[in-house]
């Protein structure tokens, strides 16, 4: 190999190094959910809750519950997820969805998306674009009432979720704090080159009753910032200014 070639391998090798990959979560350890101590309804008729968010000032991780979904959020548990006095933003405590005085459960993923159970994770960039290397969120269930199965979902071609979205396999939870467990998953066939931002939706089904708490204790996402193709050609075209002409020099 000559030594031009050798230097071309360098310069593109580190460019492709400026490819940045980070990692943003929302952590319950750290109260980092939003306040939900003012956070009514009941069994059939619930409330929304909001959205919690965090930022490294140019991305931003959300996790938001669907318009048609509220569930109780955030009531009378603490830190050690037991009963007992509300910690602001140490988890968000969410029931199955209920919709128009329904307690009724999704039985699988088919009636998980025809009925809309689904919470949206978002991540949303200023600046560069960037792609999701992974997505995780930690939860638990009370009870055997509360969803058994969790299973995230992107709708890559824009036209609609269906369960042909579906990523990876469902993860199934075994009840009470024991069963705590992160649903995760891993690229590809997550979202890639987003320049502002875009969603993936964590499904749910199963259960007993659809009046069980669920309880999320921390969300994060993988994601790597692609820098414009402008600073890779002007790492390559500094480094050879420099050097070529010295490399030629040394061949003459």
């Amino acid at each position: 190999m000559t030594k031009i070639s050798f230097l071309l391998m360098v310069l593109l090798g580190f460019s492709s190094g400026a490819l940045h990959a980070a990692l943003i979560d929302i952590d319950g350890a750290s109260n980092e959910f939003s306040d939900y101590s003012g956070q009514g309804g009941s069994n059939g008729n619930p409330d929304p809750w909001g959205p919690s968010a965090d930022t490294d000032g140019d991305v931003t991780l959300s996790i938001l519950n669907n318009a048609v979904d509220g569930g109780n959020t955030g009531m009378s548990w603490n830190n050690s997820w037991s009963s007992g006095s509300y910690v602001v933003g140490a988890e968000i405590n969410t029931m199955q969805s209920q919709s128009a005085g329904s307690t009724d459960i999704s039985a699988n993923a088919a009636e998980a998306f025809s009925e809309n159970r689904f919470l949206t994770i978002q991540l949303s960039t200023v600046g560069s674009e960037i792609s999701w290397d992974s997505i995780g969120v930690t939860l638990w269930r009370n009870g055997d009432g509360a969803p058994e199965f969790y299973q995230f979902a992107y709708d890559d071609e824009g036209i609609g979720f269906d369960t042909g979205d579906f990523l990876g396999s469902s993860t199934a939870l075994s009840t009470g704090i024991g069963g705590i467990d992160t649903v995760s998953f891993s690229a590809p066939g997550l979202p890639t080159s987003v320049a502002s931002s875009d969603t993936v939706r964590l499904y749910f089904w199963g259960g007993t009753s659809g009046t069980g708490n669920f309880h999320i204790t921390e969300v994060e996402a993988g994601f790597t910032v692609i820098p414009e193709p402008s600073t890779f050609s002007l790492v390559i075209l500094f480094g050879l200014f420099f050097a070529l002409p010295r490399l030629m020099r040394r061949r003459a």
